[in-house]
């Protein structure tokens, strides 16, 4: 006799993986080396520099870059606050070459973050699985 019930559905869990501060070394040393890669580069080392979300990074407009106090002023639209977050001489190296790529951007990340953004996922994905890592989201 069938069953009236519908079978149980069953989730498709992904299990993304969080790099080791080595692995993200090894990312950082295969990306720069790399002029195809240069947009995982920047994007992977303003990340793990700074501690800025994927959304964050990809809202940051030019104006919240403040050189001269070595910060980034981050609006939240959803909580509604400004936070502050600082960066290195390592960090402004990468947003001068940034800023010098495109003078005319309002965006951090160009004319185009979400382009930029989709890209690196690409390459991330591709990097970290030849490095072993599994499977990374930005």
């Amino acid at each position: 006799m069938l069953s009236k019930h519908k079978p149980l559905r069953t989730s498709k869990t992904t299990v993304h993986t969080t790099l080791s501060n080595d692995q993200i070394r090894q990312l950082l040393q295969v990306a720069g080396e790399d002029p195809s890669l240069q947009d995982l580069y920047d994007v992977a080392s303003i990340v793990s520099y700074t501690g800025l979300r994927r959304g964050e990074l990809e809202n940051l407009l030019w104006s919240d870059v403040e050189f001269d106090k070595s910060r980034l002023v981050v609006h939240s639209p959803m909580a509604m606050y400004v936070r502050y977050v600082p960066f290195d001489a390592k960090s402004r190296q990468i947003l001068e070459a940034l800023r010098n790529r495109d003078p005319e951007a309002v965006f951090v990340l160009g004319k185009s973050p979400q382009q930029v953004l989709h890209r690196v996922r690409r390459q991330l994905r591709a990097v970290a699985w030849k490095m072993g890592a599994g499977r990374v989201s930005l």
